[in-house]
């Protein structure tokens, strides 16, 4: 019973040792020795998926979470399904949306990107994470100024379907009222005569997918995912 007794204390005392050791990042404890999150996402378990110790989706070199309560969302080219998650609160809201083809372009690039602030309330920036950041400028591509927004024309950026209005309009609120992050950009304003660089807030983190080569994943899309104001049709891509 003594061994027991003083095997358990041990393993309390290596415990305490280790939490002292851990840092605490605004929303969760990282422990620099073990190199790893450990306390859970608090995303939960619906989002953050089964590993519930991850950071921004395993992917720190490409986003960073410092709050850990910034929005994260990811929309599919081919069936057209949007997904906008409060990191914070767990409330996730799903729309039908349409990139490019309307009246003409091509599709938004697949790739990350930071959603950021924009002056028009229904419009937001999406800036490629690449070589450059926080430019306006997909560098594979070449291609510029892509924008998540509301129902309407599309040249490449990433429009809600019309018959997702109201969606559109609870994603907005969503987006705007979370935690944001202040960060430096290319200036894209035109009068008055803009700085280089200015201030902007950043909103979270955006992934953009195709799943035009993988039936099943776009199937699985389909049916887990049904758009929160009925409206149940994809919306695609368009070319």
């Amino acid at each position: 019973m003594k061994e027991a007794h003083r095997a358990s204390t041990l393993s309390l005392l290596l415990s305490a040792l280790a939490l002292s050791s851990a840092v605490f990042q605004a929303q969760a404890f990282y422990h620099p020795d073990e190199g790893r999150w450990i306390s859970r996402d608090p995303i939960g378990e619906d989002e953050g998926g089964p590993n519930l110790y991850i950071y921004v989706r395993n992917a720190p070199l490409t986003w960073y979470d410092l709050l850990g309560l910034l929005v994260s969302g990811w929309y599919d080219r081919n069936t057209g399904i949007m997904v906008i998650t409060d990191d914070d609160t767990g409330e996730k809201i799903i729309l039908c949306g349409e990139s490019g083809g309307k009246p003409y372009g091509d599709p938004i690039p697949a790739g990350g990107f930071d959603i950021l602030d924009h002056p028009n309330q229904d419009f937001f920036r999406l800036d490629a994470v690449d070589k450059t950041p926080r430019n306006d400028i997909h560098e594979p591509t070449g291609r510029t100024h892509f924008r998540l927004h509301k129902p309407g024309r599309t040249i490449g950026c990433i429009a809600a379907k019309t018959e997702c209005g109201d969606c559109w309009g609870n994603v907005r609120d969503m987006i705007r009222k979370t935690k944001t992050e202040d960060i430096e950009v290319t200036s894209q304003r035109r009068w008055p005569l803009p700085p280089k660089k200015e201030t902007i807030k950043k909103f979270g983190n955006f992934t953009v997918k195709d799943t035009s080569d993988d039936a099943e994943a776009a199937k699985n899309i389909l049916d887990e995912c049904k758009c929160s104001c009925g409206h149940t049709e994809g919306g695609g891509g368009g070319k």
